[in-house]
């Protein structure tokens, strides 16, 4: 017989559960949600189905009307770019966010069921000696526009599924970087972005196993060690216990890698700034040239894709946040041939 405190325990968490996911994991105070009301509206706006819904749609032309991209006037104004990402809970578990019940483990959604039932017909049809492939990605690309609205490019992370996406489209070991869009009227290309955040902080965890945390990588150039460890004696040396700090807002989280702080935008960004770069040339000179160069490169880089509006390179004085106006501009000729000649160096380097 089961101790009276687990069945009580059990008893809870079955009477907590039948009410609400949701609740139980806001009254349980693991991680704190807004307001069940606000949840409500953001949660059942629409009823989720596949592909792209017509109430979505509805209101991203409101949406784009309000901000005037159908301006026949600036036709710039219509390109626009679509943006994946993907979430996962656990494999073949089913939950309901309507009513907040959870389905099980092998009620699959409609598609699911209908990809199991292709597998198995597949199987028992086929005539090879080893069973016939099937596809375990599917993505809808090629549209005339969304929302009529032109689609100019699509941006995403580098998970494995957006790689081989990629790899359709060109040969092997080839840069692939568009494809032509037959779909679309003025027989426009549709290019491949991969999503600059992303980038940004898959440099810096690079960056933090060479020398450093695991281990794995051993950077350099012309002889000289790129190094984590140049980062953390700089912040030992004059920034954690000094009165002046040369790079304020350099932290001890800034350094000790944790999950939470790999997933970190802005502290990658922080990391891999001008403020540090400067602060290790002053500190140590010609001994960690090539930290330093290294990480001058990725702040250029996050900040010429990282232009926002028309006047962030004007009042931070900065002209890599200068917005682009000719196809002649000087941080393009750096993108195409000083970063790719830096980032793939010869075989000597």
């Amino acid at each position: 017989m089961a101790p009276m405190n687990d069945i009580k325990m059990v008893s809870v968490l079955a009477s907590q559960i039948k009410c609400s996911i949701r609740g139980f994991e806001r009254d349980s105070g693991f991680i704190t949600l807004p307001s069940s009301r606000t949840l409500f509206d953001y949660s059942h706006y629409t009823k989720s189905d596949n592909g792209f819904l017509p109430d979505v749609v509805k209101e991203l032309k409101n949406e784009a009307s309000k901000r005037e991209m159908y301006s026949t006037v600036d036709p710039w104004k219509n390109y626009v770019g679509l943006l994946f990402d993907e979430i996962k809970v656990k494999s073949d578990l089913v939950y309901d966010k309507h009513s907040g019940e959870l389905i099980g483990y092998c009620n699959l959604d409609k598609v699911g069921n209908q990809i199991m039932n292709f597998e198995r017909i597949m199987k028992d049809t086929s005539t090879t000696e080893t069973d016939a492939d099937i596809a375990k990605y599917m993505l809808v690309l090629m549209r005339t526009g969304f929302a009529q609205l032109k689609v100019l490019f699509l941006t995403w992370d580098g998970a494995s599924a957006n790689r081989k996406f990629f790899n359709i489209y060109g040969q092997v070991n080839e840069f692939i970087h568009y494809t032509n869009n037959p779909y679309a009227d003025d027989e426009r290309k549709l290019y491949f972005i991969s999503d600059v955040p992303h980038l940004v902080k898959t440099t810096r965890n690079c960056f933090s196993n060479s020398y450093s945390h695991k281990n794995t990588r051993k950077m350099w150039k012309v002889g000289k060690d790129i190094s984590w460890m140049h980062l953390l004696k700089l912040f030992e040396d004059h920034c954690e216990l000094s009165l002046y700090s040369p790079c304020p807002k350099l932290t001890r989280s800034h350094l000790d890698m944790t999950t939470y702080g790999c997933m970190k935008v802005n502290i990658a960004a922080q990391v891999l700034s001008s403020t540090v770069a400067n602060a290790l040339e002053m500190m140590y000179g010609d001994n960690v040239t090539e930290t330093v160069n290294f990480i001058r490169i990725m702040n250029k880089l996050f900040d010429c894709l990282n232009v926002r509006n028309l006047y962030e390179g004007r009042n931070k004085r900065n002209p890599d946040l200068e917005p682009y106006t000719t196809v002649n501009d000087e941080r393009l000729h750096w993108l195409r041939e000083t970063l790719l000649s830096t980032l793939i160096p010869g075989n000597n380097q």
